[in-house]
């Protein structure tokens, strides 16, 4: 195993939350670190984002209408 960490540039994050401004402020974050970054506002978006991109990382918000935060986990394990 290389003692050299990935380059961010190589990593997607999918972030996903309903509060815009929340998103807002961890795209922030995470870009500024040098990651690539999209974003989901429900469950459901998140689920297909996920399947067309494979994000190396999601970061998830269990507090989300409709199909919350728990439910898009279970169905991304399986």
């Amino acid at each position: 195993m290389s003692d050299e960490l990935a380059d961010p540039k190589t990593k997607l994050v999918l972030i996903v939350d309903d509060d815009d401004a929340m998103r807002d402020i961890i795209t922030l974050c995470a870009k500024n670190e040098g990651f690539r970054v999209d974003t989901a506002a429900s469950g459901t978006e998140a689920l297909k984002k996920a399947d067309a991109q494979t994000p190396d990382l999601i970061l998830l918000d269990f507090a989300l209408p409709g199909s919350g935060g728990y439910e898009v986990a279970k169905e991304l394990q399986t």
